[in-house]
């Protein structure tokens, strides 16, 4: 298998975006989208920062959808997703908005310095004593907690959130009770709670959930997003969201 054949070229048609990323291992999926539209409609602008950013399509997703963003910070672990997020930036012309930093993204909370208004993750979210592990190793980093658990995660977002900043998480929603404590274990309030449900009458699969460093908020439940049509169609809320139509 040649360079080239390692990987797949795809395309966000509506938001005009080319990405590359894998043709086997991790793949990014609906989640990320679905989190990048959550996190646009509820963020003021600035800075933010991806935290674990695979290779780049939430980056860049709100980089389309918030030109008020004056910069994105995508930081990724795994060396070969970096490259893949700063090949996606230079493809679709972001230099200068979205910046790649291949780092741990606990060590880059204790080395960076600098505070962000927005941050934004897809974590790896399977307790690594609660799944079996993937026979590729970028997507057993991707999905299990075997670099970055929930806890890591609310630190290093306790650290790097301006006071006031707003941070947008996705779990799966069994997840939740757990990624709530956890947050507020590290004074950061979960103030807004979206299910996503597969179809309508199933038990939500995700949850969408977005806070702040602000202490003593009310937590909204907004109403949920359904994928899926009964006749397996998405919905036309999931098609404007992937699809703008």
């Amino acid at each position: 298998m040649t360079m080239e054949e390692e990987f797949t070229r795809d395309r966000i048609s509506h938001l005009g975006l080319t990405l590359y990323q894998p043709a086997r291992g991790y793949r990014f999926s609906i989640d990320s989208l679905l989190l990048a539209s959550f996190a646009s409609a509820q963020m003021r602008g600035g800075s933010c920062l991806d935290a674990g950013a695979g290779c780049g399509v939430v980056s860049l997703c709100l980089a389309r959808l918030r030109e008020d963003l004056e910069r994105i910070v995508a930081v990724e672990v795994q060396e070969r997703l970096c490259r893949l997020a700063e090949r996606n930036v230079r493809e679709n012309g972001l230099e200068g908005r979205v910046d790649v930093v291949h780092a741990d993204l606990t060590v880059f909370a204790r080395t960076c310095g600098e505070r962000f208004d927005s941050i934004v993750s897809n974590p790896p979210y399977i307790p690594v004593d609660a799944g079996r592990p993937s026979p590729h190793g970028e997507r057993e980093v991707a999905r299990q907690e075997v670099s970055l658990d929930s806890a890591s995660l609310a630190a290093s977002v306790r650290v790097l959130l301006k006071e006031g900043g707003r941070f947008f998480v996705i779990y799966p929603a069994w997840r939740i009770r757990d990624v709530v404590v956890t947050f507020s274990e590290e004074g950061l309030d979960v103030t807004c709670i979206r299910p996503v449900h597969p179809k309508a009458g199933e038990e939500a699969s995700h949850v969408l959930l977005s806070g702040s460093k602000s202490p003593g908020g009310e937590c909204r439940l907004l109403p949920p997003l359904v994928v899926y049509t009964d006749e397996g169609e998405y919905t036309p809320e999931a098609r404007r969201i992937l699809y703008q139509r």
